[in-house]
């Protein structure tokens, strides 16, 4: 995956992303044709030209049912603008796991309470904004728990 996360984080760091607030830019996908460093590298020249994003969040809505609530993303053009710049750049490369959230149905926000269970205190980052400088590459470590490592950083100019 490709994520955003609010507070930095750092490389080799083992988190379980719906605990930490992020947008997630590029669901779970397989690699087909290319290693992670080719992917890493591919990553790095598409992203290496974009600039910072400003993130600004608004409310509290309830994504689909009262089970999985998000706080709304209040500029998801710049957000979307770039999920699909990486959705083009892997699109010969990888296969999506989570098709169904992408593409027209990509829909950026922060996740704080997921399948009922209360991830993240929300209250912090209602009507927030965030200067966000860096995507991470993460790879889920666990079959079961959402526990990812991340892989790289890319600094965003």
């Amino acid at each position: 995956m490709v994520v955003a996360f609010i507070n930095p984080l750092t490389v080799d760091q083992v988190v379980e992303p719906p605990k930490n607030a992020h947008i997630t830019v590029k669901k779970k996908f397989k690699l087909l044709d290319i290693d992670e460093s080719e992917l890493i590298n591919m990553l790095q020249s598409e992203i290496g030209t974009q600039k910072g994003i400003e993130l600004n969040l608004g409310d509290i809505k309830d994504y689909d049912s009262d089970n999985n609530r998000v706080i709304e993303v209040l500029n998801p053009n710049p957000w979307i603008s770039l999920h699909n710049k990486i959705m083009e750049c892997l699109v010969l490369h990888s296969e999506s796991r989570d098709s169904h959230f992408e593409g027209i149905n990509y829909y950026p926000h922060v996740t704080w309470k997921l399948k009922g269970i209360k991830m993240l205190d929300p209250k912090p980052l209602v009507n927030t904004s965030h200067k966000i400088n860096k995507l991470y590459l993460i790879q889920r470590i666990h079959p079961k728990i959402s526990r990812a490592k991340i892989i790289t950083r890319f600094d965003l100019i």
